[in-house]
């Protein structure tokens, strides 16, 4: 099973990542090594550059990175997801993240994404199903 990190990283960091990569946009960039894969957002909008900024360091194989809490991926996660609905492995994501999260989540910043894009009754639907 391939690991899968998202990040996000400010605009100015865009030419940081050296790796085989296989997309990149004006927003964000996916790079591959081998069964390890490596999603980054780069962070232009207040909200984003404000989870940016709360983000934590950590070690891993491609180097020092700033990884977004797990309400802040939610949070992306669910963007990706509303602009694009075919994008269902985003919701999947939502899932596993609300399960393996569940007693240390803030609901309250998770509800305000959901509230920002019209989709509370899909996070009570959701919430639900984590149990």
């Amino acid at each position: 099973m391939a690991q899968c990190l998202h990040v996000q990283t400010r605009p100015a960091d865009r030419g940081s990542a050296r790796r085989a990569r296989s997309h990149r946009s004006a927003d964000a960039a996916t790079y591959l090594r081998e069964e390890e894969r490596i999603d980054l957002l780069y962070a232009s909008r207040p909200a984003a550059r404000r989870l940016l900024e709360g983000a934590a360091t950590l070690q891993t194989s491609f180097g020092t990175l700033r990884v977004v809490s797990p309400e802040g991926l939610i949070g992306f996660k669910l963007q990706g997801f509303v602009n694009d609905p075919r994008r269902t492995q985003d919701l999947e994501d939502i899932r596993a993240l609300l399960r393996a999260n569940q007693a240390t989540l803030d609901l309250d910043e998770v509800r305000e994404y959901f509230r920002l894009f019209d989709r509370e009754a899909m996070l009570e639907e959701l919430l639900h199903e984590a149990g």
